[in-house]
C-alpha cells in the first residue's frame, strides 16, 4: 500500500500517469554494448570540449579522427539520443567603415587564401569584446596556409601596438573573410557561451580558444586537419620528398 501511494506521488509530480509508469517498468532495459558506450562518451565529451558547437558533420569527423568508424547518419541519432544540440550562430553583419581621410593600405592578398608555403601569407585583425569591466581588443594574425593564429594579443585599451595592422578599402573585409569567420567562431562558438565578468577572465578564455583552434578544431581547407596538425603532415612530406 505504501509502494503505491509512493508511486502515486511521484507520478503525479512528474506530471506521469501510473499506468505509464507500470508499463515502463515492465520493459526490458535495453543494453548498450561496451564500445557502443565508449562511443557515446567520446561524442559527449567531443562536443563539450568544442563548447556545444559541433554539429553531425562536425562531430562526425572528429569521431573519425578518433578512429571510429561512423557516417553522418549514426552520428546525427547519436547526438538526439545524447541531446546534443548546437546553439545556433547568429549572423555576421559589418558594423564598422574605415574613415575615409586615411590611407588604405594596398590590396596584396586580392582573395587568394591558399598560399604555397607557410609564412607567405599573414592575415590580420582586431574585434572587440565585452566583458562585465568593459571592453576589450584582440587582434590577431593568422598565416593563411594553415589558418593557425601565430600571434595575438588582448588588451583593455586600442593601444597603437595592438592595432598596428593593415586597413583595407571599402569592400575588403572580403579579402580578410578567413581572419572575420576565424572572429565569428571564437564569438559565437566559444566566448558567448560563457560569463566574462572580469579582464582576466576573458584574456584566459581567449586563450583556451587559441590552443583548441590550432591544436583540436579540424579545418576542410586543410584536409580535415588542425592548423599545427596541417603543418607538420606538410612538413614530413617535404622532408620525404
Amino acid at each position: 500500500m505504501q509502494e503505491g501511494y509512493s508511486v502515486s506521488l511521484c507520478c503525479k509530480a512528474l506530471g506521469l500517469s501510473r499506468s505509464g509508469y507500470y508499463a515502463w517498468e515492465k520493459r526490458p532495459a535495453q543494453l548498450i554494448t561496451k564500445d557502443t558506450l565508449m562511443l557515446y562518451r567520446e561524442a559527449k565529451r567531443l562536443f563539450k570540449e568544442s563548447r556545444y558547437s559541433l554539429g553531425s558533420r562536425e562531430l562526425m569527423k572528429a569521431l573519425r579522427k578518433q578512429g571510429y568508424f561512423i557516417g553522418r547518419y549514426k552520428t546525427r541519432t547519436i547526438m538526439r539520443k545524447l541531446g546534443l544540440v548546437v546553439r545556433q550562430r547568429v549572423a555576421y553583419k559589418v558594423t564598422t567603415k574605415r574613415d575615409e581621410r586615411h590611407l588604405a593600405a594596398p590590396n596584396l592578398i586580392n582573395m587568394d587564401f591558399n598560399p604555397a608555403q607557410p609564412n607567405q601569407v599573414w592575415a590580420g585583425d582586431i574585434s572587440y569584446l565585452r566583458t562585465g569591466q568593459g571592453w576589450m581588443y584582440l587582434s590577431v594574425v593568422m598565416d593563411l596556409y594553415s589558418r593557425r593564429i601565430i600571434g595575438w594579443s588582448i588588451n583593455k585599451r586600442m593601444t597603437s601596438n595592438l592595432v598596428l595592422q593593415s586597413m583595407g578599402d571599402v569592400g575588403a573585409c572580403w579579402d580578410n573573410a578567413v581572419v572575420e569567420r576565424f572572429f565569428g567562431s571564437l564569438k559565437h562558438d566559444w566566448i558567448l557561451k560563457a560569463q566574462h565578468p572580469t579582464y582576466e577572465s576573458m584574456a584566459a578564455d581567449v586563450g583556451a580558444y587559441m590552443k583548441y583552434y590550432n591544436l583540436k578544431r579540424l579545418h576542410t581547407s586543410n584536409g580535415d586537419m588542425t592548423p599545427v596538425e596541417y603543418e607538420n603532415y606538410q612538413l614530413k612530406v617535404s622532408t620525404w620528398a
